[in-house]
């Protein structure tokens, strides 16, 4: 706690620049007996008399008027302090920066991005994007789940395609999406991710396959799902950008009028828009998947 609270100093030097009670308490916004309270306070607390009568008026003592020339320099420095912070803000955040999102997301941005200030990535799953953003202004969110909220913004950062993804040890020789080769890998188990976009019935209906076999597993991690798949346990749908160069897996791109409708925003606070180094960053985050 400070010895002398700053709301008696601001009492202080607003009464030594207007050198009236009425004047500095209306500048202040309050009434004037609590000014009067409050330079009686700071006279007690400095044990010295920084205040005299003269005549019917108040005014400073020599001690006062000394505290009041050293104090107004020091006071009028807290300017040029809250310039220079303002300042530095719109370089760079003072303090690490969170950026939240999907595991693989994550992974494939920490290795591309270079800023100017630390960044921290924390792994979370879609749909807790707006909780971790909304406890705490310093963060951003990846997420495909957006909310109509006046708050926040939520700008595209890429659309996602798929793979079907099948062990090249079934021997199943088509290269290209097709009836056939839906025929050939339904009759093979499907291992889905946590949050497949119900593919498998999509494909299902749109090629009537009656025999496709039931999803045996789900898994919320990509290269736990990838390494099933190797060993041959069943077949699933990989997102483009988390597929291995791997010649156990077989890769068969979806045509896109069956491609999940999967789009992945960037969701910030208003509030950072203007910042120079946060559109910096915003402009790092989207380039990095053009």
């Amino acid at each position: 706690m400070n010895k002398y609270p700053p709301h008696l100093l601001m009492a202080f030097i607003r009464f030594a620049e207007f050198g009236n009670i009425t004047k500095a308490s209306t500048s202040l916004g309050i009434s004037q007996p609590a000014l009067t309270r409050q330079l009686q306070q700071l006279d007690e607390l400095a044990d010295k008399k920084l205040f005299q009568k003269s005549g019917r008026q108040k005014k400073l003592s020599a001690v006062g008027q000394e505290l009041f020339t050293q104090l107004k320099a020091s006071w009028k420095d807290y300017d040029t302090f809250v310039d220079a912070v303002l300042s530095e803000f719109g370089k760079k955040p003072q303090r690490p920066f969170r950026v939240h999102g999907p595991t693989e997301i994550l992974a494939h941005l920490s290795t591309r991005m270079k800023m100017n200030f630390p960044i921290i990535f924390t792994p979370v799953r879609s749909h807790e994007v707006f909780e971790k953003i909304s406890n705490d202004d310093f963060n951003i969110g990846i997420t495909r789940l957006i909310k109509n909220t006046d708050e926040f913004i939520a700008k595209k950062l890429f659309q996602e395609n798929f793979y079907l993804v099948f062990p090249t040890g079934w021997k199943i020789t088509n290269e290209n999406f097709s009836a056939e080769l839906l025929s050939k890998v339904s009759t093979y188990p499907v291992i889905s991710y946590s949050e497949d976009f119900n593919f498998p019935k999509i494909l299902a209906e749109k090629y009537r396959l009656k025999n496709i076999s039931p999803n045996i597993c789900t898994i919320p991690n990509w290269i736990a799902l990838l390494q099933l798949v190797e060993k041959q346990v069943g077949w699933t749908v990989v997102p483009e950008r988390l597929l291995p160069p791997n010649k156990k897996l077989m890769a068969v791109k979806i045509p896109a009028e069956l491609q999940p409708p999967v789009t992945y925003y960037l969701i910030y606070k208003k509030s950072f828009s203007k910042v120079s180094w946060f559109k910096e960053l915003i402009q790092n985050l989207t380039e990095t998947y053009a």
